[in-house]
């Protein structure tokens, strides 16, 4: 074949390959050193972050670097977190023997700073540690969750639990980021029992399955704690049963009180003829002032000109001045006490008609109906 053959056939006289195969394996080649030297040119030219000046052990063998911050801190603190522990591992085989060990972390600076203070301060007070504020416990909880150290985890949980009083919706947010289903029949209750709306900040945070069905047990709950008020205040009325029925036979019972003494006890009231002398040395002194006007009165009268029979005239003692008076209010106050008991009856059965719900079902019973309540473990 001449060499014009060949070179219109593309065909190398030392390999047998084409020009084009070649071609294309000398471009792959440079594609994968190209990545690997910009890779490594990233890993080499990244300027260190600054060293946090809470973490600067001089004897540290760890560099824990996130984007804001480095810490050096002392590898066995780090090798209680698996993640870490298998970070650090795998470092030393490219780390140079007397170097630091560098490793990376994508939590903000101040989550790892927090879960550094409660590690060295817990291993300082021979784990009886002062009380953390919420904040560091939370971040705490942040780096224990998500690089695996379960008694840290649960170090933080407790304490959140117990020593910090975080709003139900807090909690729920912590429940639901970092899977706590201990905290989450309690928390839901608390919050379809508050008497504040839900708002929309929280209805984001709970996501719309869970809204609907909270919204639906808030409402529930308010309509059995409106029937408990009223069952409390009214239900234990002797006038009315469980229902609200009014029970109007014993109206007749109670009404029985009020003649319970059918006679007064004797007085001592005086019938006068008007004009005639009559004696004040009996009677109390407004029985005497009575006669005495009783007296002038009749003398008035007796100067007419005109001549009248002269009439009986009746002077009332003090208990039959006020025994009117006092029968009629009886008489009144026991229609309005019939009145309001048939009021309230009316009341209790139309609160009963508006329950919502399952009859004698709580919160907690309706929470665990839901399909997104967890079980505590």
């Amino acid at each position: 074949m001449s060499t014009r053959s060949r070179r219109s056939g593309l065909i190398s006289p030392v390999s047998g390959y084409s020009v084009l195969s070649e071609v294309s394996i000398v471009e792959s080649i440079s594609s994968r050193h190209s990545q690997r030297s910009s890779t490594t040119g990233s890993l080499v030219s990244r300027t260190p972050p600054p060293v946090h000046p809470d973490f600067t052990y001089t004897d540290a063998q760890v560099e824990l670097w996130t984007s804001e911050s480095a810490f050096f801190v002392h590898e066995f603190q780090l090798k209680k977190f698996s993640v870490l522990a298998e970070r650090i591992r795998k470092a030393r085989r490219e780390t140079p023997a007397g170097s630091r060990i560098r490793i990376r972390s994508s939590q903000n600076a101040g989550d790892v700073r927090n879960t550094l203070v409660v590690l060295y301060t817990c291993v300082a007070a021979k784990h009886r540690a002062p009380p953390f504020d919420s904040e560091t416990l939370i971040s705490t909880l942040k780096m224990a969750s998500k690089y695996d150290y379960p008694d840290l985890r649960r170090y933080a949980i407790d304490q959140l639990e117990g020593s910090h009083h975080l709003s139900a919706i807090r909690r729920i947010e912590l429940s639901i980021s970092f899977s706590i289903p201990g905290w989450e029949l309690t928390v839901f209750a608390e919050l379809c029992r508050r008497p504040e709306p839900i708002s929309a900040e929280e209805a984001e945070i709970l996501g719309m399955r869970r809204f609907v069905d909270i919204s639906r047990i808030r409402e529930e709950e308010q309509s059995r704690r409106t029937i408990q008020l009223v069952n409390r205040e009214v239900g234990s009325h002797e006038l009315l049963g469980q229902d609200g029925t009014v029970l109007r036979e014993r109206f007749v019972d109670t009404a029985e009180y009020t003649v319970r003494y059918p006679r007064l006890p004797r007085c001592d009231c005086r019938a006068v003829r008007s004009g005639g002398v009559q004696s004040d040395g009996s009677g109390s002194e407004s029985q005497r002032q009575r006669r005495r006007q009783l007296r002038i009165e009749s003398g008035q009268q007796s100067s007419s000109p005109k001549k009248e029979t002269k009439a009986l005239s009746v002077i009332p003692c003090r208990i039959h001045e006020v025994a009117p008076r006092i029968a009629e209010e009886s008489r009144a106050l026991y229609d309005q006490r019939n009145n309001l008991v048939e009021r309230l009856g009316r009341v209790k059965q139309t609160i009963a008609t508006t329950q919502k719900g399952r009859p004698g079902a709580s919160v907690e019973n309706s929470l665990m109906e839901t399909s997104w309540i967890r079980r505590s473990a």
